[in-house]
C-alpha cells in the first residue's frame, strides 16, 4: 500500500495515559487534506438513469483512482430525498447490514431517505491493497474446531492495511459526498451512520463535514492504533451524534460523548452485541430510526 505525501502527526504524550483496555498502541498517522477539489473529482454521468425503489450497484471514484463499491438506493416518492451514508465494521462490507440487522435498510427506504452502504477501501470489492478478510473467511473460521480456530481467526485479525491506515476513510467520506451531491439525485440534509470503525470515522468527520447528524454504534476509544480518535483533524470539535453500544462498551461511547457538541444522545442495549447486531434489537432501532427521520 502506497500512502500519499504527508506529515505524520506526534504522538502526544496524554494518548501514553489514556483508558486502554484493549491493549492498542498509538502509532504515526499522516496529514491528509480530507477537503475534496469538486472541479477535479469525477461526476457521475449516468445518474439520470439510477433507478429507484430498489438498491443498485455502483462504483464511486475516489480522488486517488481508487473505486468503491457501492450499493444505493433511492425512494420512488422524493426525486430529491435526505440521504444516509453506511460505513460498515472491519473486516465486512456493505452486504452486512442487511446480514446483521435484516430489514433495516428496507425501512430506511420506506421513510423516503436515500441511503448508500458502501464497502470501505481494502473491504469487499472495493480497492486499494492489502485487502481484508472477507466476510465467508471469518464465518468458516469461527466454525472450525479449536485450536485451530484460534490459529485462523488470529491471522484473519491481520490482514488488511496497517494501523493509521484507516483514516483515508475520512478522504473518501468526503469524496463519496461530493459525488453524490453531483448527481442531483440526493439532496442535503445527510447522515453518516457507522459500527466499530465507521462509527471512529462518523465521529471524526462530523468535526469536517456537514452533514447533520452522525450515528456511532460500538465505537472504540481508543481504537485500534489510536487512530479516528481526532488527532486527525485540528481543530477537533465533534458534533450531533447519537451513540449507541452495548452495556459493556457503554463507558467507552460515554467518554466519546463528553467530548462531543452540540445534539448528544446514548442510547444502551441489552446483552453483549458489537456493532451493526445491535440494530437488531427494537429499541435501538427504533432509536436509530427516529434520529433519520427527524435529519
Amino acid at each position: 500500500m502506497s500512502w500519499p505525501d504527508a506529515v505524520e502527526v506526534p504522538i502526544p504524550g496524554e494518548y501514553l495515559g489514556l483508558p486502554n483496555p484493549r491493549g492498542f498502541r498509538p502509532v504515526a498517522i499522516p496529514i491528509l487534506d480530507f477537503q475534496p477539489n469538486v472541479a477535479l473529482l469525477p461526476t457521475p454521468l449516468d445518474a439520470d438513469q439510477w433507478p429507484t425503489g430498489e438498491p443498485f450497484e455502483h462504483r464511486i471514484p475516489m480522488r486517488d483512482a481508487v473505486e468503491l463499491r457501492a450499493r444505493i438506493c433511492l425512494p420512488t416518492t422524493n426525486q430529491l430525498a435526505p440521504w444516509v451514508l453506511l460505513l460498515h465494521m472491519w473486516g465486512m462490507d456493505a452486504d452486512s447490514w442487511e446480514r446483521r440487522a435484516p430489514g433495516f435498510l428496507d425501512e430506511l427506504t420506506e421513510m423516503e431517505r436515500a441511503w448508500c452502504a458502501i464497502d470501505l477501501r481494502w473491504h469487499g470489492q472495493s480497492g486499494d491493497e492489502p485487502h481484508c478478510a472477507v466476510y465467508d473467511d471469518w464465518r468458516l473460521a469461527r466454525q472450525l474446531p479449536m485450536p485451530g480456530k484460534a490459529e485462523r481467526l488470529g491471522a484473519l485479525a491481520q490482514q488488511g492495511p496497517p494501523l493509521g491506515a484507516n483514516v483515508l476513510f475520512l478522504r473518501d467520506i468526503a469524496d463519496i459526498h461530493a459525488y453524490l451531491a453531483a448527481s442531483r439525485r440526493v439532496a442535503d440534509p445527510w447522515a453518516i451512520c457507522g459500527a466499530s470503525v465507521g462509527a471512529n470515522a462518523a465521529w471524526v468527520a462530523s468535526s469536517l463535514c456537514n452533514a447533520k447528524t452522525h450515528i456511532c454504534i460500538s465505537p472504540y476509544y481508543p481504537s485500534p492504533g489510536w487512530t479516528l480518535m481526532g488527532r486527525e483533524v485540528d481543530p477537533f470539535i465533534p458534533r450531533d451524534v447519537l451513540f449507541v453500544s452495548d452495556d459493556e462498551e457503554a463507558a467507552e461511547a460515554e467518554r466519546m460523548a463528553q467530548q462531543t457538541s452540540g445534539s448528544v444522545a446514548r442510547v444502551v442495549g441489552v446483552g453483549k452485541e458489537h456493532g451493526i447486531g445491535l440494530l437488531r434489537q427494537p429499541p435501538i432501532r427504533r432509536r436509530v430510526l427516529e434520529a433519520l427521520r427527524r435529519m
